[in-house]
């Protein structure tokens, strides 16, 4: 979990206990993903599959840098996958990309030694 005792106190967290919109646009959320501004900028999970929240608009650079994830779905709405956002995934075998993204930017899924399948739409 991700969240400091600060945010326990603040009144968007109250109303709304799974996220907490902190002055700035960061967000402390309840599970693994950090996100600011709609960015993902930061993944504290412990890998295996995932599915990056539906609120996720672009995908930070190194977010996932070596981590143990398996496969990735990525929802539609998210429009970059930013520089090496990936790097390192070793165990990352299958991912898939919505028709939304319109970039994936340099070394996105560098050093992926076991990726085998990338569902890719055309328009990318």
């Amino acid at each position: 979990m991700i969240y400091s005792g600060k945010a326990k106190r603040h009144k968007a967290y109250q109303k709304q206990p799974e996220i907490a919109k902190i002055k700035g646009g960061f967000d402390l959320v309840k599970s693994e993903f950090v996100t600011m501004f709609n960015v993902l900028v930061g993944y504290k999970g412990e890998g295996g599959n995932i599915t990056i929240p539906k609120e996720v608009k672009q995908i930070g650079d190194y977010v996932f840098k070596e981590c143990n994830i398996e496969s990735v779905v990525i929802p539609e709405g998210v429009t970059k996958i930013g520089k090496s956002a990936f790097v390192g995934c070793r165990r990352l075998k299958k991912v898939t990309i919505p028709e939304s993204v319109t970039e994936i930017c340099w070394g996105a899924f560098a050093d992926c030694v076991s990726l085998e399948e990338v569902v890719i739409p055309n328009k990318v």
